[in-house]
């Protein structure tokens, strides 16, 4: 359960799914809720939330150290695709740099959002956490692996509790990939059906990925709910 005297920290909060994230816990959590905010432009969703904006950026440490002090804990949402040097200076460098400043504040647990691209393009039947890494060349994919490699690595050698999560394709409001880019698609004519139509997507619905990561670390009554 949550400390209450403690505030927990989002990073991405002014992106898709950890906008979401940070919508629910805003509202739900009993304790303070801080968004680390790197760009303000991206921040007028999140500026209506019941939440503190905290201007920080994982690739600059000395950024985090405010954002970070008194945290119980972090859900570190924040990464990005496009070229290698870009992705691997915040998805795997970012990711240290959260790591160790969350071990100087004295945090207790941090949440992970990694990829199912970690398992390349054609994962395993039935894959479980122990399926293995597949690099692919791909700058997203390669770089998730590398930020994984990185907490597996800081774990073994500090006492920090991370979870990772690999979601699948997430989909809901604002999500600009899944969502809304294949209606403007349709309306402009150039939609494609790969196969006719006929595959099977395993995509998440992002309220209840969410609902799902929570369940270790801040609102495990909802297991009872939805069992």
């Amino acid at each position: 359960m949550v400390d209450e005297a403690k505030p927990i920290l989002v990073t991405g909060g002014t992106g898709f799914i950890g906008g979401r994230l940070a919508e629910r816990l805003a509202f739900e959590s009993p304790a303070e809720v801080r968004l680390l905010v790197r760009d303000w432009r991206h921040a007028v969703w999140a500026s209506r939330l019941p939440a503190r904006l905290m201007e920080a950026d994982i690739t600059k440490p000395a950024s985090l150290t405010k954002a970070m002090e008194g945290c119980d804990v972090v859900f570190h949402c924040a990464g990005v695709g496009g070229d290698p040097e870009t992705c691997r200076r915040i998805n795997r460098d970012g990711t240290l740099h959260l790591l160790e400043a969350a071990r100087a504040a004295g945090v207790r647990r941090m949440v992970y959002l990694s990829s199912i691209a970690v398992h390349g393009p054609n994962p395993p039947e039935d894959a479980d956490e122990s399926a293995p890494f597949v690099r692919t060349g791909n700058a997203y994919g390669d770089s998730k692996i590398d930020a994984e490699e990185v907490i597996t690595s800081f774990t073994e050698k500090h006492p920090l509790g991370v979870v990772i999560l690999r979601p699948t394709f997430v989909w809901g409001p604002r999500s600009a990939y899944f969502t809304i880019a294949p209606l403007q698609q349709i309306l402009a004519g150039t939609w494609r059906l790969v196969d006719q139509g006929i595959g099977s997507c395993h995509a998440l619905y992002v309220i209840i990925s969410w609902m799902l990561c929570c369940w270790p670390v801040l609102l495990p009554e909802w297991t009872a709910r939805l069992s």
